[in-house]
């Protein structure tokens, strides 16, 4: 998939989303979105300690390996649509923080 198609579909969803919901002003669906994030990365923590086998016995119980894909797929789109909330060309911005990484240097000198 390229990230043309990924964000379109995420401009897609944004405004399904807005004629869905009866936001009062920007600032509420910028913190509905923010919180929608957080639940998703929690959602996705549990996940992470399930397949690691961290859990209660009760909710292992339960536990399904293919789940994990699944949140790392909702925080990637939920991320994407707060960016769009934030007018922020995440392309741009993706492209911008390779490089900082590409030219980040760690102790061992890699």
């Amino acid at each position: 998939m390229e990230i043309k198609e990924l964000t379109d579909f995420i401009e897609w969803e944004v405004k399904r989303l807005d004629e869905f919901f009866e936001w009062e002003n920007e600032k509420e669906i910028k913190m509905a979105a923010a919180l929608k994030l957080v639940e998703e990365v929690g959602e996705l923590s549990v996940e992470v300690l399930s397949h690691q086998g961290c859990q209660r016995k009760a909710k292992l119980e339960g536990f399904d390996q293919e789940a994990i894909k699944k949140e790392l797929a909702d925080v990637i789109f939920v991320t994407l649509i707060l960016a769009k909330r934030f007018n922020v060309d995440i392309e741009k911005e993706l492209k911008e923080k390779m490089e900082i990484i590409k030219n980040r240097i760690y102790k061992n000198g890699n």
